[in-house]
């Protein structure tokens, strides 16, 4: 019997030698601590928003014949005014609500015939305002052309030379595009090669350039008279599209060009040009108004 109860009495010594010690209810907890993670960094989603026309020059692309700055009307309405405005705006066009121009709804009225019209006010003289392919811009008033239709002239000088009015009259005419005017009351002759443009043709500096005009706002209608050297050329109507004029330049002199309000389709009559040297804003006409610009070869 005393064997079998120290054998006992030493396995609970044993047993409570292997034990682990059992931290105190109030004392250090003997717990591993638990790392702390990096502080969760909050992302930034970038703005997907582009910058507005106004932050950035007018840029013009030639690589279909159209400006390129003519695409914003919905689209700036919508970033300019809230969509309960735009719902009201909508609601009116459906349903009827007052007329008025929309002419300052496109970005090259805010941008270039306002400031321009200011300009023309303040100096008292017709100027028109370049811009180039680089955005930069001045106010002017000529236009400049440096590209000539070499083969072209030499082909209507060669005929003018020999007599033959005819043929260069057509060949120069074939070197017309411009829209014809819907509107049978004010059709006119197509452009054709005047007196005057034959006896410039002599000259031998004289070279035949391409200016193209186009409608720098609302397609709405409007018509213009162009001239010459005082002489009438061509009744062009205004559109997006635009139309190309072929005309005799002379290196060393200045041609001139004017333009005559014929028809407003409502706020002004807004033509541009363009040339291969940039494009060219001319104010807001009425009807019967004309824009003189000089036309120089550089």
């Amino acid at each position: 019997m005393a064997s079998r109860h120290r054998r006992s009495t030493l396995l609970v010594k044993q047993n409570m030698s292997t034990r682990r010690p059992q931290p105190e209810s109030n004392g250090p907890s003997h717990r591993r601590p638990t790392k702390v993670g990096r502080k969760p960094v909050a992302r930034v989603r970038a703005s997907s928003a582009t910058p507005t026309r106004d932050s950035q020059p007018e840029r013009y692309s030639e690589s279909n014949g159209e400006p390129s700055v003519l695409s914003e009307r919905l689209g700036t309405w919508s970033k300019r005014i809230g969509l309960s405005a735009l719902a009201v705006a909508l609601a009116m066009a459906i349903f009827g609500g007052p007329s008025g121009s929309t002419e300052d709804s496109y970005g090259n009225y805010a941008n270039h015939i306002e400031p321009l019209e200011a300009e023309i006010l303040k100096t008292g003289q017709p100027l028109i305002r370049k811009v180039e392919h680089s955005g930069r811009w001045v106010y002017q008033s000529i236009i400049e052309v440096a590209k000539p239709l070499l083969s072209d002239t030499a082909e209507v000088k060669a005929m003018v030379r020999s007599g033959n009015d005819a043929g260069a009259a057509q060949v120069f005419g074939d070197l017309q595009d411009v829209p014809v005017i819907p509107d049978p009351d004010l059709q006119t002759a197509p452009p054709t090669l005047t007196p005057g443009m034959s006896a410039l043709l002599l000259n031998d500096s004289a070279n035949l350039y391409q200016l193209y005009l186009y409608d720098s706002c609302q397609e709405d209608g409007d018509i213009v008279d162009v001239s010459i050297n005082g002489e009438f050329f061509a009744r062009v109507p205004i559109t997006h599209a635009g139309a190309t004029l072929t005309v005799p330049v002379a290196i060393g002199s200045k041609s001139s060009i004017s333009l005559t309000g014929v028809v407003d389709g409502g706020g002004g009559v807004t033509v541009a040009f363009r040339s291969s040297e940039g494009d060219y804003f001319a104010r807001a006409m009425a009807v019967g108004e004309t824009q003189p610009v000089a036309l120089i070869a550089r």
